[in-house]
C-alpha cells in the first residue's frame, strides 16, 4: 500500500485500515471486523480516488468482495467517516448482498441535514459569529467540495440504540454515546475483551476538534468534558481510534 494507506492486523478477527484524506490530517483509522457471516466495516473514509484505491487493494490483500461485506457501521457522520459508505454499500449491492448500514438516530438526522438534504449555508454562521468574510466564503467552498466526496448517498440507516448490545464481527459490543466532537457519536465497548472501537472521541497526540454549529446542540464542548468523566474509570485494555495510534492507556490519556 502506499505510505498513506496501511492495513494492520489489530487482533484475530480485526484489521486497521489506515486511508489517506485530502487535509492536513491526512488520514483516518476504520476498522474490519470479520465473522463466518462476513466482515463488518466500522467507518468508511472519504470518497476520493485515493480512499477508493486504499480500499480495493485492502479487499485485494484480504480476499474480500462485495458479496463479503456484512454490515456498514457509522460511529458518526463526519465526511472523513461517512463519505465512502454509499461506495461501499454499492460494491455490495453490485456483487447481490443486501446489506444494512448503521449509526445512531442524532447522527442520521446530522447526515440530512449536512449531507443529504439541501445544503445549509454556514457562511452566514461563521459570519455572524466573527469570522472575516473573505475566509467565511473560503470556508463555505470548501464545504460544497467536501459535500461532493460524500457521494453517492447510502440508503437510510437503521439505529443503533445508546447502551444497546451490537454484533459487530464475532464480537459484541456496548454502544456508547459520545458526545462533543459529533452530537451523535457512538464508540463500542467489547467488555469481555476490554477493547473499545473509540471514533474520534479520544485520539493520541491530537485532540479532536470540538465545533458548534448551527445545527448542533448548544453546548458541546460541555457534553464532550462530562463524557470524558463518565469514560475515564472504563477498564479499557486497548482503544482503537479514528486518527493517530492506538491506545494503549486510556485513563492515562484522558487524564493528559
Amino acid at each position: 500500500m502506499s505510505s498513506q494507506s496501511t492495513l494492520t492486523q489489530i487482533e484475530d478477527d480485526i484489521y486497521q485500515l489506515r486511508l489517506p484524506l485530502p487535509f492536513a490530517l491526512n488520514h483516518v483509522n476504520v476498522y474490519l471486523l470479520h465473522s463466518s457471516n462476513g466482515w463488518t466495516i466500522v467507518d468508511c473514509g472519504i470518497n476520493w480516488d485515493k480512499g477508493r484505491q486504499a480500499w480495493q487493494q485492502a479487499f485485494s490483500e484480504l480476499g474480500i468482495t462485495g458479496a463479503n461485506i456484512e454490515k456498514i457501521v457509522l460511529t458518526h457522520v463526519h465526511p472523513d467517516h461517512f463519505g465512502l459508505a454509499g461506495w461501499l454499500y454499492q460494491q455490495a449491492q453490485q456483487a447481490g448482498r443486501e446489506i444494512k448500514l448503521y449509526t445512531s438516530a442524532r447522527e442520521d438526522q446530522q447526515a440530512n441535514d449536512v449531507w443529504k438534504g439541501e445544503r445549509l449555508n454556514f457562511e452566514y454562521w461563521l459570519r455572524d459569529n466573527g469570522m472575516p468574510d473573505d475566509m467565511a466564503s473560503d470556508v463555505d467552498v470548501s464545504m460544497e467540495s467536501t459535500h461532493t466526496m460524500t457521494q453517492p448517498h447510502p440508503p437510510a440507516f437503521d439505529y443503533i440504540h445508546y447502551e444497546e448490545t451490537v454484533q459487530l464481527g464475532s464480537r459484541k459490543f456496548r454502544a456508547i454515546h459520545a458526545p462533543g466532537h459529533s452530537d451523535g457519536q457512538l464508540i463500542f465497548y467489547d467488555e469481555s475483551d476490554k477493547l473499545l472501537l473509540s471514533g474520534d472521541h479520544v485520539l493520541m497526540k491530537i485532540t479532536p476538534n470540538i465545533g458548534l454549529w448551527q445545527n448542533t446542540d448548544p453546548n458541546t464542548l460541555g457534553a464532550y468534558m462530562l463524557s470524558l468523566r463518565q469514560l475515564s474509570d472504563m477498564n479499557v485494555r486497548r482503544a482503537l481510534p479514528g486518527h493517530k495510534h492506538i491506545i494503549e492507556d486510556w485513563s492515562g490519556r484522558i487524564a493528559e
